[in-house]
């Protein structure tokens, strides 16, 4: 699975287990994090994949904004 933090602009891969656990983890220690999914995949090759694609994007992105 790959999630985005747009306050960090930082993308994340884990898997949907993981993202699960940390969820609970952050819930029950009142932690909040803006981290939303962005694609579900069935490996953790292809979100790395994914992940790629979309850190061009987003840097490609950025560069013209500013």
């Amino acid at each position: 699975m790959l999630e985005y933090s747009p306050s960090q602009m930082a993308f994340h891969v884990e898997t949907v287990d993981e993202a699960i656990l940390n969820n609970l983890k952050n819930m029950f220690n009142k932690r909040q994090t803006d981290y939303g999914i962005v694609g579900v995949f069935s490996s953790k090759d292809e979100a790395n994949e994914a992940f790629r694609k979309l850190s061009v994007y987003r840097d490609a992105l950025l560069k013209h904004l500013s």
